[in-house]
Order: structure tokens, then C-alpha cells, then sequence
């Protein structure tokens, strides 16, 4: 219909005057009416222009707030719509004049009919007191001593205009409360607090308020006029609605700046979101908006108690006159929520007490956001979005924009723990983690992100690809986007079929513009297509993998005879169409020269696929000399891998062994070889081969020398930090190399950094979904105590059907701390008579055992374990089941039979990862000579080792100083393992390092040291495990709270430790004088 010119309407059983905003009904009242305020007004005024039609949320946000500064527009508009309803006496679920879509706006249901000019009778206002002129009426009008200029914004709490100072010569904005809420006292009390604690701000970072006036009654913000846009629509405005990794940073650090400013005066804002956030043309950003601030530590009731001196109401500057009250702390009443819904934290929508906590999360979300280009929690109301925050977690914003740097990623994590207590613990250290993120070199555009071989094979397969190229510069590879291998062998030689392949293999792995498809991948695959996993990847196997897979092309290599020599083809293929995107072909005079061949003619191919010839020739290693030049050794080799996927170890280590005897020189070899002979516990001969493999390691392609260099510092130096240098650079270079993520994470693991290990297992859940990334995934949700996390993830590895041992495992360990037994059972039942598997589940039971006290059924069930682990030849396992079995019995106090067990197992083959539990063992027994003599000779082989050096040595030598009563030197011999506190190395871990410190804090009788270090094992149950020490801490606790003099809280502690060893052996020297000292306790009181 024609746009309604100024006049009446009738809707429905209504009448609305369209010059005064009154709103009348037909319904035989006698004409009783109310006036609309603006919002609402100017919102049925859209709707009646288009009856029938949908008015977008974006039309109404650009017709009422043409200029984005300081709104809330989703609250805005839902606020004014809920106004329309009330005063039409409409229902948002059964809808007679507004219709609600979902999402996307509003529809008037009934027919509008133009009125005649004539005027209306007048009507009775509702009574509002002191209103202020709408707002064109102020527009020009002197305000104190400010002119108003023009209406700049509308936000939750006030309407805002520009000014100008009359007095200083200065533009300003002032902020009035909208009219129609104006006399109420909550939002009054809100907007008067706003003045009170933003007027106490004084940072660059926030936005400044000059002073607080008054005008008819009504109080009003003078502040800092801001020139620029708000995030959110910063966002709204971009087309992934997402912004660069720099920007992002830029943005962040100074946001965090602004809010160190404010929790630093015990003010915390409560409403961060990408609206708050102004981005000012001259660059510095500033939060807006302390509308919903309030002050940490007090009580949230209602009520007014007094503020701080320097935020106490004063004249000059501050609220005066009959406006001068004290502020309520909190103007909700206590449970409430205030925010906004989407970006809560998990305590604002429990109603719990709030701390500077929740800011850092809000922020978590809005970087988030910024990032993904997405929410991270969505819903179709506040409570399903409240919900989400509450128990789901989002996608890393790396999974849905691959262009985010992982370290960002593990920023906006943490940011976004549950738990406050695992979040940043201040704004400024959550800046310093962002800094380290921008001095980091991954924020440079890596060469995965600038894969220019991807947009030139979209450039050959169809003529719709420019425009894709212009809107899409950067085409990054993902698991989806690989390539698939496949070989044909058309010799009668069958060594060719897995000399080909891994000359194919490797020479792509090294450059990073190709994901290989990775091999279970492929198996996976093929088995879904009912192929035998062991079957010959042809290039018809290889296209319909490719077309299954979602893969980006097939690479083919074929082989042939040629007289007396060989002609060898390579082509890359377009999946669906099998279509010769590229193609290249070479004669080979003899089989010695086929992999050098190979290889150069694999870069040829690579060129003409797009890859710059840089990058060609910088990722180009021969073959011959990176591989070997016999197809006999790499036959072998690979049969080697087939036998380490099989987890058939006696077969994998014969056939590397093999292709070593045939080529001395094949250093992929020897470091497979040192990282199997690691895992079994052939500890100086996995040393000898990572050795071999470094001094060949400038032979090999840059993905196998990361390879080298890991196995080399994790298997025989030990020196874990140039190992997570090396493997940072690793993750860097190839981000979507699984072996990558995942060894970068259990090296970070082994040194304690858990949220960087978490953030490396998510990188290798999404690089490569496997039995083995999922297992580490649960891994490290379980070290790190989340879980429900861990269960989440084991129940999705259940969906997708992976299965093996070390996921069993978790799941064993799973059930333990959440107090399953019929969990722990059914693993350990599906382990019965697996051979190399049995013993491991036997023995997590019997560990379980000795956490309850029960030492009979503990020793019973080691002694088995031994026995089936013995049988398989599993000798270093042997030992190491022994060491720990008398270790527990050290620190239950039984030292004489801890002495026997340990004298027994040292005669045993004990190797790096099971003397330090055997050091430990006899310092705890009191045997500090023997403790010693071992500590030497580790200390002599590994000088170079970080977890020894500053792990197992100190708890020695700490353990040592206490059994010869002295306590301050173990103190101090224990300060080099601070940094490496939550370490989860091979041998003892636990938290082991705090154990001991309490117990040296008790000897020194400090008693609320020493509880402070037996609480990190009881904080820590998913490190602690099943450690005996792990319920032992309980009864320290209890030691040193009576130390304290905290009898009450010591006969608690002494009841929880009981409860525990409900059933335990009565015969224990430790429960024995646990029993003493609590009825001593008991009798006391």
C-alpha cells in the first residue's frame, strides 16, 4: 500500500493518531487511551505502512537508530514490541496483531484503514512526571550549559544526543533516560550507578565521564563524545562478519586494559558484549556502558548500604539535590540475572556471586565471535542460550575459521572455562597471554592459508571459479580438501607396489601446500565401501575414496617396463569428472634410479598444479638421498608401519630392523624404530636409534627431520623444551599433520602445560577424528579434571565406532573418579585374555586396590599383573608394576616389606622410566643410601633431561633430606619442580613434587603450608588418579589442621580419609596411627 501520509488509522478494534502517538481502542471503554512513547511508536508505524509483510529487525534498527553508537538493538526493539502487546493486549503465541518470524522480524496480521484528518477527541495521558521532551523536541534547545545538537543513539539504558559545552568549547554527549522509563526506581537506580562508578574511571580505554547534571528533576551523563562504531557493528558490516587475527588482538589488548582498570578499583562491568565495544576512528577503544557495573564483594540484596569515599555522591560533578541518594550495590534482587543473554557467564545465569571472572568470560565470547564469525552459544531464546553456556562447548573458532591461530584459539578458550577457577585470574594476565599471541610468528599468513596449489586446480576444473578466486583469495586445506595417492604396478615386480607408494607419500608430505590423505583415513574409507583394507589403492580405489571422502583430487603414479628399463607416469585428477588436471612421464634407466626419478618428476607435477616454484624448490629433497634408492628397503620400511598400525610390535620392529640391513642410511627407519622401542621400554635402544636417525636427519624432507628431532630430544636427551620448540615449529609449518598435534601435546602434558596440551588434542580431533586423537582428547579433559568432557568425547569416539586399549583405558579411569564400578568392570572384563592388555587393566585394578587401602587385594592382583606381563616378555613392565607397588607401600608406612619389594625388582631390567620410581621407593622406605646411588646414575645418563633434572631428582633428593630430618633442605631442593608442578611425566607423577613438600612443611611445623600443598592432590583427582598419595593427602590434611589448631576442621578431613578407607586393611601402620591420632583428636574436643 502507499506509504500513510500524517493522519488516523484504524487496525483491527484500535485507532492510532499518527502526529500525537495516541493509541485508542474501539472496544466500547468509553475511549480510554495511552500515548506511545517514540520507540514503540515509530515500530507500529513500520508495521502499519506494510500490513501483511514482514518488517525485518534490520529496517527497524536503521529507521529508529540510524547512526550504531551505544544501542542494544535486539533488547531495544524486543522491549518496544512487548510494549505494542500490552497496550493491544496481544500474545507473542497466539498472535492476533503482531507476528513474530523467528529470527528474522515482525508482521502485522490485520488490515489498516486511513482515517480522515480530522482530529481526534483528546484523550487521557497517562500520568508521567517531569518527562523530557521527545526527542526532536530537545534537539537545538539549551540543556544546563549545554546545546543539543542532534539524537546520536539509543542503549539499554538512555537515550544520547550530542552536545555541545557551552562553557569549554566542547563537543559531548550527554545521556538522558528514555521517557518511558524515566520514573522508574530500578532503571533510575541503574543509570544513577552508571554515573557513580563510570565517573570513577579515569583510563583511556573507557569511555569518560565528565560530570553528572540535572535537568527538570531528571538526571543526565555528561561524557566523552566518541567518533567511530561499535564492534557489533564493526561485525555486522564485515561479510564473514568476522575480523582478522590482528585486529582481533588489537582490539582485545585493550579491552582487557580498560577492564584491569575497572576490577583493579573493585568495579566489574557485567555486560561485555561487541555493542559495549566503540572502535573510535582515532583508534583507541573504549568500553562502554557501566549501566550494570556494580562492586565486587558486596551483597547482592536489595538495600542501600554506603560506597566507598570516592564514589560517594559530593557536590560539583556528582548527583545533588533531591536526586542525591546512595546507590544500590546491587538494584536487582539477589538470584536475578543481569546481562545480556548471549554473553553471560556461567555464575551470571546461576544468579551466583560475581568477581572479575565474569567479565573474562564475556570477553572470551566476544573474541569468539569475532573470530568464528558466528556466536559461540546459539539459541532461539535467552533460555536455550543459557543453557548452552551452562553445559555445551563450543567449536574452537579454529574449526569454523581455519584462519585462526591456534594460540588464539587456546586464549579464547581458557577465557571460556565453566569453572571461574580455570579462566585468566585477571584481566592483565589474560592480556599477556594475547601479547604472546601477537609476538608469535603464527599470526603471519602461513603458507597453508595462501595455498595457491588449491586455487589453480579450482581454476582448471570449470569457468564459475574467477568469481569464487575474488571472493575466496585464500584457499585453505582442510582434512576434507586432501588428496588421495594411488598407484598402479604394471611390472611384475611386486616391490614396486610399496616403493612407489612411499616415494609418492613422502615426497608430497614435505611440501605444505598437499594433505595426504593419512592412512587409516583411507582404510576407513575403504572399508565403508566394503574394500579390503590391505587392497591395492588403484586409481579407480583412489577416485571413489576421493569422491567418498569429499577430497580434493587423486595424484596417480603408475609404473611400467620399458624394454630393459621403466617409464614411469604421474597425473593429478579431478574426482568426479576424472579429468587430467595436470600430467608428467619420465623413462628410468635402471631400479636403483626409480625414487630419484620419482621425486623429480613429483615436483614437476607439483608446478603444474600450481605450486610457485619457491616453494617447489624449497620443499624438493631428492628421494633417493630423504628415502633410499632401494625399493627392497622401502618395501620394508613400510611393512614396518603396517605392523606399528596393527599394534603387532615383535613384527614391526623385525621389519625396520630389516630395512636398515639393507639400507644403513634409511633414516625414517631407525627414528620408527626409536619411538617403538621408547613405548615398549627398550629404553638404550630406542636411545641408539634416535641417535643414528639425527646424524642422517639433513637427508630427509623437512616433515621427517620435525619427526627426528621430536623422537631424538623426547627418546635420549630428554630436553623437553628444545623438543616443544621443534614441535611448535612442526604445528606451524604443517598444520594439519596429525603426528604433529599429537606429539606436541603429549610433550606439553609431560611438562604440566595443560591448557596448551588441551588445545593441541582438540588440533588433532580436528585434523584427523581417530581412535588415537580421541583417546588423547580424553585424555587430557580427564588430567585436566572436566569430566563430563572427557565422557562427552569417549561417547562420541563410541558413535563414529573407534575402539582400542588406550581409549578402554581412559574410560577404566573414567569411571574410577566419577565412582562407576560397573564402568571399571566392564573394561576390565573386555581386557581378559587380550595378550599385551590384560596386564594393564589387571594392574589399573589393583592400583584402585591400594587407593582404598585394601593392600591384599593390591599386592594380589600386582602379582598377577607381573605374572601375565612376565609371560608376554614385557620385562621393563615387569619392573615398573613392582616399583610401584613398593612404593605404595613406603607411603602407607609399611617400609620393611616396601624394602623387600624394592630389593626384589632391582635386579630386575629397569630402564629410565622405571628407576626414578625404584629411587623414590627406597627414599621413601628408608633406604636413602641405595635412593642415592641410583639418583647418581640417572643423574650421570641424562644430564640433559628436564623432567629428570627438575621432576624426579628433586622429589628424590627432597625425599631423601626428610628421611634424614631435614626438612628445610628439601624445601628448597624441591624449588626447581615449581614451574613443572602439574607435569604428567611416565614414571611417578600425581603431584608427587607437593606431596612431598607438605609432608617436609609438617616436619618444619608449618601447618597451613603444608595444607596447602596436600590440597593440590585433592584438587587435582584427574592427576592423582588412583595414587594412594591421592587419598593419603586427606589424612595429611587432617595432620596439618590439627597442627593449625583447626580441630574442627581436622576431624572433618580425618572423617573424609576414613570414609575412603571405609574398607580398608586394618593392619596398616598408617591407618593404625590415622585411628590414634583422631580419637586423641576426638577426646580432645
Amino acid at each position: 500500500m502507499e506509504k500513510i501520509a500524517p493522519s488516523r488509522v484504524r487496525f483491527g478494534g484500535f485507532e492510532l493518531n499518527l502526529q500525537t502517538g495516541e493509541l485508542r481502542s474501539q472496544h466500547g471503554d468509553g475511549g480510554n487511551g495511552l500515548i506511545l512513547r517514540e520507540q514503540p511508536f515509530r515500530v507500529l508505524k513500520l508495521l502499519l505502512e506494510r500490513p501483511g509483510k514482514m518488517v525485518s529487525r534490520d529496517e527497524m534498527r536503521k529507521t529508529l537508530w540510524p547512526n550504531d553508537t551505544i544501542v542494544n538493538f535486539d533488547h531495544s526493539i524486543n522491549v518496544a514490541i512487548g510494549i505494542l502487546r500490552r497496550a493491544l493486549s496481544d500474545s507473542a503465541d497466539k498472535p492476533r496483531y503482531i507476528e513474530t518470524l523467528a529470527r528474522r522480524g515482525y508482521r502485522l496480521l490485520v488490515e489498516v484503514e486511513v482515517l480522515q484528518s480530522a482530529a481526534l477527541p483528546q484523550l487521557p495521558r497517562l500520568q508521567i512526571a517531569q518527562d523530557l521532551p521527545p526527542r526532536d523536541e530537545i534537539i537545538g534547545k539549551k540543556v544546563s550549559h549545554y546545546r543539543v545538537l542532534e539524537a546520536i543513539g539509543v542503549g539499554g539504558m538512555g537515550v544520547v544526543y550530542s552536545a555541545e559545552d557551552l562553557r569549554l568549547g566542547r563537543r559531548v554527549a550527554l545521556k538522558f533516560l528514555p521517557p518511558a522509563v524515566a520514573n522508574d526506581e530500578t532503571t533510575l537506580l541503574r543509570f544513577e550507578r552508571e554515573a557513580q562508578t563510570a565517573s570513577t574511571l579515569n583510563h583511556p580505554n573507557i569511555c569518560t565521564v565528565y560530570e553528572v547534571e540535572e535537568q527538570d528533576a531528571q538526571p543526565f551523563i555528561v561524557m566523552e563524545l566518541l567518533d567511530g562504531v561499535s564492534l557489533s557493528h564493526e561485525l555486522d558490516q564485515s561479510v564473514s562478519h568476522s575480523l582478522s587475527a590482528t585486529r582481533i588482538i588489537e582490539i582485545a589488548l585493550q579491552v582487557c586494559d580498560g577492564l584491569q582498570a575497572a576490577h583493579t578499583k573493585g568495579i566489574i562491568h557485567r555486560d561485555i558484549k561487541p555493542a559495549n565495544i566503540f572502535l573510535t576512528t582515532s583508534g583507541p577503544i573504549k568500553i562502554l556502558d557501566f549501566g550494570l557495573a556494580k562492586l565486587i564483594d558486596q551483597e547482592d540484596v536489595v538495600g542501600v548500604p554506603a560506597l566507598p569515599a570516592s564514589i560517594e555522591n559530593t557536590e560539583g560533578g556528582r548527583l545533588s539535590g533531591s536526586a542525591s541518594k546512595a546507590i544500590h550495590t546491587s538494584i536487582t534482587v539477589a538470584g536475578s540475572k543481569i546481562g545480556t543473554a548471549s554473553y553471560m557467564s556461567p555464575e551470571q545465569i546461576r544468579g551466583a556471586p560475581l568477581d572479575p571472572a565474569t567479565d573474562i568470560f564475556s570477553l572470551g565470547l566476544v573474541l569468539y565471535e569475532a573470530a568464528a564469525g558466528r556466536r559461540a552459544f546459539e539459541g532461539e531464546d535467552a533460555t536455550l542460550v543459557h543453557n548452552a553456556i551452562l553445559s555445551q562447548t563450543p567449536l574452537a573458532p579454529r574449526r569454523v575459521n581455519p584462519s585462526v591461530p591456534r594460540q588464539l584459539d587456546a586464549v579464547i578458550a581458557k577465557a571460556l572455562e565453566k569453572d571461574r577457577k580455570r579462566r585468566y585470574s585477571s584481566a592483565l594476565e589474560m592480556r599477556r597471554a594475547l601479547e604472546q599471541v601477537r609476538a608469535d610468528s603464527t599470526l603471519k599468513p602461513s603458507r597453508r592459508q595462501l595455498s595457491i596449489l588449491a586455487a589453480s586446480v579450482l581454476a582448471l576444473v570449470g569457468t564459475g571459479t574467477a568469481l569464487y578466486r575474488r571472493a575466496h583469495p585464500r584457499i585453505v586445506l582442510s582434512p576434507n580438501d586432501t588428496v588421495v595417492l594411488a598407484t598402479a604396478n604394471e611390472t611384475r615386480d611386486p616391490v614396486f607396489d610399496d616403493a612407489l607408494y612411499s616415494t609418492l607419500y613422502f615426497g608430497l608430505q614435505q611440501t605444505p601446500y598437499v594433505h595426504v590423505m593419512q592412512t587409516v583415513k583411507l582404510q576407513e574409507a575403504m572399508a565403508e565401501m566394503h574394500i579390503a583394507n590391505d587392497a591395492k589403492i588403484t586409481p579407480e580405489i583412489g577416485r571413489q575414496v576421493c569422491v567418498r571422502t569429499n577430497s580434493r583430487m587423486v595424484i596417480e603414479a603408475s609404473i611400467a617396463n620399458e624394454g630393459n628399463n621403466f617409464r614411469i607416469e604421474m597425473k593429478g585428477l579431478d574426482c568426479k569428472s576424472g579429468a587430467i588436471l595436470a600430467a608428467v612421464e619420465e623413462g628410468v634407466p635402471s631400479r636403483t634410479q626409480i625414487t630419484h626419478e620419482a621425486g623429480q618428476l613429483l615436483a614437476e607435477l607439483r608446478g603444474k598444479l600450481g605450486e610457485p616454484p619457491d616453494s617447489v624448490n624449497a620443499y624438493n629433497k631428492p628421494l633417493d638421498i630423504a628415502l633410499s634408492a632401494s625399493p627392497e628397503a622401502l618395501q620394508l620400511l613400510m611393512e614396518g608401519y603396517r605392523g606399528i598400525l596393527a599394534l603387532d610390535i615383535p613384527a614391526a620392529l623385525s621389519d625396520l630392523n630389516r630395512a636398515i640391513a639393507v639400507d644403513p642410511n634409511l633414516a625414517m627407519a631407525y627414528t620408527a624404530l626409536a619411538g617403538m622401542e621408547d613405548k615398549i621400554g627398550l629404553h638404550s635402544l630406542a636411545v641408539e636409534a634416535a641417535k643414528k636417525a639425527f646424524t642422517l636427519r639433513d637427508r630427509v624432507t623437512q616433515p621427517v627431520q620435525f619427526q627426528i628431532d621430536n623422537v631424538y630430544y623426547q627418546a635420549a636427551t630428554g630436553d623437553q623444551e628444545k623438543n616443544l620448540s621443534v614441535l611448535a615449529k612442526w604445528v606451524q609449518l604443517y598444520p594439519d599433520d596429525f603426528i604433529a598435534h599429537t606429539n606436541y601435546g603429549i610433550s606439553l602434558l609431560t611438562v604440566g602445560r595443560l591448557d596448551q596440551a588441551l588445545s593441541e588434542a582438540r588440533e588433532s580431533v580436528r585434523v584427523f577424528p581417530s581412535p588415537w586423537s580421541y583417546d588423547s582428547l580424553a585424555y587430557v579433559y580427564i588430567v585436566t579434571n572436566r569430566f563430563e568432557e572427557a565422557a562427552a568425547t569417549i561417547a562420541e569416539a563410541e558413535r563414529l565406532n573407534f575402539d582400542n586399549p588406550d581409549l578402554r583405558n581412559q574410560k577404566f579411569i573414567l569411571a574410577f573418579l566419577t565412582k562407576n564400578e560397573p564402568g571399571m568392570q566392564e573394561q576390565s572384563s573386555w581386557a581378559v585374555g587380550k595378550p599385551h592388555i590384560d596386564h594393564r587393566f589387571l594392574f589399573a585394578e589393583a592400583m584402585v586396590q591400594g587407593y582404598y587401602g585394601r593392600f591384599a587385594d593390591e599386592t594380589r592382583l600386582t602379582n598377577s599383573s607381573i605374572e601375565m606381563a612376565d609371560k608376554g616378555g614385557d620385562s621393563a613392565t615387569t619392573a615398573k608394576y613392582g616399583d610401584l607397588l613398593a612404593l605404595d607401600r613406603a607411603e602407607i608406612g609399611d617400609e620393611a616389606v616396601a624394602r623387600k619389594l624394592a630389593a626384589k625388582y632391582s635386579i630386575m631390567v629397569q630402564n629410565a622410566n622405571t628407576l626414578p620410581i625404584l629411587a623414590l621407593a627406597f627414599a621413601r622406605a628408608g633406604e636413602p643410601a641405595k635412593a642415592q646411588k641410583i639418583m647418581d646414575e640417572l643423574d650421570l645418563e641424562t644430564p640433559l633431561d628436564t623432567i629428570v633434572q627438575h621432576y624426579y631428582l628433586p622429589t628424590i633428593r627432597a625425599s631423601i633430606m626428610i628421611c634424614n630430618h631435614d626438612p628445610k633442605g628439601a624445601i628448597d631442593a624441591l624449588r626447581s619442580t615449581s614451574p613443572y608442578e602439574l607435569a604428567a611425566p611416565e614414571s611417578f607423577n600425581g603431584i608427587y613434587p607437593a606431596y612431598i613438600r607438605g609432608l617436609a612443611y609438617l616436619q618444619t611445623g608449618q601447618g597451613h603450608l603444608a595444607s596447602l600443598e596436600f590440597q593440590k592432590l585433592i584438587d587435582n583427582p584427574g592427576l592423582t588418579g588412583r595414587d594412594v598419595t591421592a587419598a593419603l593427602a586427606h589424612l595429611q590434611v587432617a595432620r596439618a589442621e590439627t597442627m593449625e589448631g583447626n580441630p574442627a576442621a581436622a576431624q572433618k578431613s580425618y572423617e573424609t580419609f576414613f570414609a575412603l578407607w571405609k574398607s580398608a586393611d586394618a593392619s596398616l601402620p598408617i591407618f593404625q596411627q590415622a585411628k590414634i591420632e583422631y580419637a586423641h583428636l576426638h577426646a580432645k574436643a
